[in-house]
């Protein structure tokens, strides 16, 4: 049991920690990666799935590290700063950061990559927006005018088994959109 992992095999993580908004796992690399609140020392943080070897991978030019996605095809993080207006993505280890949107994101709060495209939610346009995950072109609303501030968003494919059999083929995307 020292592993965390429960008898139903459902895994306890031992790490405590404070001010997160948002963790994703990446089980295949055994990792883990959340967003850090902390007023004096926002940051991107990344851990093993058991808790150990917390490290900090981000922690410069971060306030509000809101939205957090992983891109499992090209091995890439992306990150949402509400306060800096910004989306960003790095390596697994914090390294090569490069800045996707500036101030057009007006508050980015959730985030989601799939394909070529990261799709995310805007507080103060209450709207859903999508680009392209590489330099932010073609930049389009998907959705405005939501009554609610759009919260979180998970993007999910409707056939992905496909995607195994025919690479060439895209699955139609479904996008989920949680509100407060």
């Amino acid at each position: 049991m020292d592993s965390g992992y429960t008898q139903d095999h459902s895994y306890v993580c031992p790490l405590y920690i404070t001010g997160v908004l948002k963790v994703d796992c990446y089980e295949a690399a055994r990792l883990m990666f959340w967003t850090n609140w902390n007023e004096q020392s926002p940051s991107i943080m990344r851990a093993q799935l058991s808790g150990s070897n917390v490290l900090r991978i981000i922690g410069t030019d971060i306030r509000t590290p809101n939205g957090l996605a992983i891109d499992h095809r090209s091995e890439k993080l992306y990150f949402t700063d509400a306060t800096l207006d910004k989306i960003e993505r790095c390596e697994y280890d914090g390294s090569h950061r490069y800045v996707i949107l500036k101030n057009e994101p007006v508050h980015p709060f959730g985030l989601a990559v799939y394909g070529d495209q990261i799709f995310w939610t805007d507080w103060v346009r209450r709207a859903v927006l999508r680009a392209g995950k590489f330099v932010g072109a073609d930049m389009k609303v998907l959705r405005a005018d939501i009554p609610q501030q759009p919260m979180g968003i998970i993007a999910v494919a409707n056939d992905t088994n496909s995607c195994k059999s025919d690479p060439e083929r895209i699955p139609s995307l479904r996008l989920f959109l949680c509100s407060n």
